[in-house]
Parts: structure tokens; sequence; C-alpha cells
């Protein structure tokens, strides 16, 4: 191969007369089929260096998301988590969520990176001399090419970009909701309509008969019946939804908050709520947590379970009903 000597593009010249020498009779003895055989290898290696550098790229954003999202609850203030308390839940779920959907890219994206490492030793250990041999017309020289590793990555690196800036999207957008909901939240518990677990626990049943009476009504809904009775069958508030649904609730108050609701309460209930007064949504209210064979048998009959933890968040913090049972009545 000549080059002009007014040729834009020229070898470099060193200062050792023997090293241009030997390279000028490397390029001079270089023929067409080599040169356009060393362009297709700088290219191969071109493209597995991008993708080397996309893939490591995606593993230091993953790993720096997962590890901010990891210490992120760690590091707040006093301030801030004091702010955050009333949405605790939403704020570390989102979190969480996020860091665990981000660290299920690591293995794909490590495994990737290997590929790229393992396609760019190969190419690089190459001969240069031997690589017009290797672009020839059915060569059959190692079959496959290095590159033949990188199969699919480039359009994976691609997916997984879009993957990572939409789980951080997310991320950013369920902080942005429960950061919303905390500043409710927190609005709520320090107004005069905020009522707290020990306020309840001094209620007596009928004081907090009334009191759930009252929360559905401020939910939007119309009390038909406000406090139940010696023959109620399980009734205790009766409520029409905006919707016209019938709601039949029953409420169990406990002064000892250890003691659960046993799966013979709810079997009573559910005996009467839909059969005796022809519930569309039946709800049972305390303010004690259920036993485990209670809420799966109320899980089975579609029974609405407001436990001490949904009514600190109904009656205290100001959540609406329909939030609280969605879970039930999905």
């Amino acid at each position: 191969m000549k080059i002009a000597t007014n040729s834009r593009v020229r070898p470099r010249k060193h200062e050792d007369r023997d090293l241009n020498k030997a390279q000028g009779i490397w390029i001079g003895t270089e023929d067409e089929d080599e040169a356009l055989a060393s362009y297709f290898w700088r290219q191969e290696v071109g493209l597995a260096v991008h993708l080397r550098q996309a893939w490591r790229d995606h593993i230091k954003l993953i790993e720096t998301g997962v590890a901010d999202y990891t210490a992120r609850p760690n590091n707040l203030d006093d301030g801030a988590r004091r702010a955050w308390a009333t949405a605790w839940e939403e704020y570390t779920a989102a979190l969480s969520t996020g860091a665990a959907r981000l660290s299920a890219h690591l293995p794909v994206a490590r495994d990737a990176l290997a590929a790229c490492d393992t396609a760019l030793e190969k190419l690089i250990r190459k001969s240069m001399r031997l690589l017009a041999e290797e672009y020839e017309v059915d060569s059959e020289i190692e079959t496959p090419r290095p590159l033949a590793l990188l199969s699919g990555s480039l359009r994976a690196a691609d997916r997984m970009d879009d993957e990572i800036k939409a789980i951080i999207q997310e991320v950013d957008s369920r902080l942005h909701v429960a950061c919303a909901l905390g500043t409710r939240r927190n609005a709520f518990r320090d107004s005069e309509a905020s009522v707290s677990l020990n306020t309840i626990a001094r209620m007596n049943p009928y004081d907090f008969e009334y009191h759930v009476a009252d929360l559905l009504e401020r939910d939007g809904m119309t009390i038909e019946q406000r406090g139940g009775g010696k023959d109620d069958h399980g009734m205790d508030v009766l409520a029409l939804s905006k919707s016209k649904e019938r709601w039949v609730v029953q409420v169990k108050l406990r002064g000892d908050r250890s003691t659960k609701i046993s799966p013979k309460d709810i079997h009573a209930f559910n005996g009467t709520a839909r059969p005796e007064h022809k519930a569309d949504v039946a709800l049972f209210v305390t303010n004690v947590q259920f036993s485990a064979a209670a809420k799966e048998f109320a899980a089975r009959h579609r029974l609405a379970l407001i436990d001490r933890d949904r009514l600190h968040h109904w009656s205290a913090l100001g959540d609406p009903i329909e939030t609280l049972i969605s879970d039930f009545c999905a």
C-alpha cells in the first residue's frame, strides 16, 4: 500500500529511525485487503469497547442507586424523620422496592460486561498479518467471531438503560406521592378531627360504635343506624355509600391490647352480615389485631377488616376507609 506525500492522513514520524523504517516496510507491504481487514477489525474493537463502557455505566448506576435507596432512611436527620413518620411505610416501601428492582438487573449487566471483556481479549490477541484471511468470504478461521459473543448485547444495553430510568422515575414518583400523603396526614394528626388510639382506649363500647359511625360519615357515607343493641345480630353500624352500597359494620372494643379477634367472632359476623342484613360490604372494626386464622377466613369470605394499625390511619391520620380496605374489596 502506498501513501502519497500530500495525503491528509499519514503515519506518525518517530525519533527512532529504525522504527520509522520498520513501520514503512510494514505499510508498504500491506495490500488493500489487509488494510480493509484492519479497518473492519478496528470497528469490531470499537463496538466492543462502546458496549463495555455502556455496561460499566449501567452497573455503576445500579450500584449507586441501590446504595442510595438502602442508606437513605438511615441518613435522615431527626427533623426529616419526624416529617416522614406518618408516611414511613410508604417512604421505605418505595425505596426498598426500587433497590430490589435495580438489584435484579445487576447479574445480567455483569454477565454482559464479562462477555465484552472476553470478546475484546479475543480481538486484541489477533495477529494483524492474518486479519485479511479472517475477513475473507467463507473464511473458517475461528468460527464464530469474537463479536458473536455480544449478539443482542447492544439492544439489551439500550433496553436496560430504559428500564433503569423507568425504575428511578417510578421511585421518585412514589416518593412524591408519599411526601404529599405525609403532609396531609401530619396536618390531620394536628387537627381537632384526629382521634388517637389512646383516646379510643378510654371509650366504652357504645362510644366506640358511635365513633366508627362518625368516621364513616366523615368519609361521605349516610348513616342509617348508629350503634347496635341487644338483638343487633352483629350489626352495630349501618351506612350507605355514595353509590348506595349497603355497609354493615361490626365493632369490637377490647381493653387488653394483647388480645386478638378470634375466628369465632368472624364466623358469627359472616353468618349474619349478608344473609341477615343484606350487606354489600361487610366491615369488622376493632382496636386490637386479628388472629391469622381470622384473617384467612375473612379473606375467603370477602370480609373487610380494620385492625389496630388501620384504625390508627383511619381515626388519627384521616385516611379514607376505601383506601384502607381496598385489598379486601378488590
